[in-house]
């Protein structure tokens, strides 16, 4: 996050985790806490698998659809600017 926040401040950072007991849950919870006091970042409770992407990219186009639709980001926010900086 520091990273991002450094080299692109009006990034946004969406953490995705279904937080089941796979990994401590209790360091879950940690993590968040400390990702949360970044305006900028916004966590998803979900699977990806759960959408059956067939790659990433797929599953970013659905995560930023239900984002704008649920009005967690504006309908104008830019992700193809963005993209460069996500390394796949």
């Amino acid at each position: 996050m520091k990273r991002i926040y450094q080299e692109a401040p009006s990034a946004m950072v969406i953490g995705i985790d279904n937080r089941n007991a796979y990994y401590y849950v209790v360091l879950k919870e940690f993590q968040l806490n400390e990702l949360a006091k970044y305006l900028k970042f916004t966590f998803v409770k979900d699977n990806i698998g759960n959408q059956n992407p067939e790659n990433l990219l797929d599953f970013v186009q659905i995560l930023s659809e239900e984002l704008v639709r649920s009005k967690d980001l504006p309908e104008d926010y830019d992700f193809e600017a963005l993209k460069e900086l996500v390394p796949l």
